[in-house]
């Protein structure tokens, strides 16, 4: 995260992009998809894979490129991968990632729970709450 300047821990170390992709088991992406994430893993960086993690894509599709992702797999420079979102919805079932015995996925409500059914509502009704206070909502991007 460009934004954390600090870690929650001493024995946690702030790294680069390239640098974890060099060392990583496991790569996680929890992110928004903007034009400057959009193919952040594109097949220059999956080339600088050396320990062939395993991907989770909760966020967008796009954030992987589909191409470099397909060649990952082809080439076994990863694991396997989990994705939660599709680059097409609805997924065909021709999809050529289904092709791949190590893929795990989704219909992109893997964040879809009960608790986050009730926090949503919480959320909504406090900052109803707020405004008929007079009050500025809570949450909104760009605030």
């Amino acid at each position: 995260d460009p934004n954390v300047n600090m870690s929650p821990k001493d024995s946690w170390v702030s790294s680069d992009f390239d640098a974890l992709l060099g060392v990583a088991d496991y790569l996680s992406f929890h992110i928004h998809l903007t034009d400057a994430t959009r193919g952040m893993l594109n097949l220059d960086s999956i080339r600088k894979l050396e320990r062939q993690p395993f991907l989770i894509n909760v966020s967008r599709a796009e954030l992987i490129d589909y191409e470099a992702l397909l060649f990952a797999l082809e080439h076994q420079l990863i694991r396997g991968v989990a994705i939660d979102a599709h680059y097409e919805e609805p997924t065909s079932p021709d999809d050529r990632l289904f092709s791949f015995p190590n893929i795990l996925v989704s219909p992109h409500v893997a964040g879809s729970t009960v608790d986050s059914y009730y926090d949503t509502i919480d959320a909504c009704m406090s900052n109803i709450t707020r405004a008929v206070a007079g009050e500025d909502a809570q949450g909104l991007l760009g605030h």
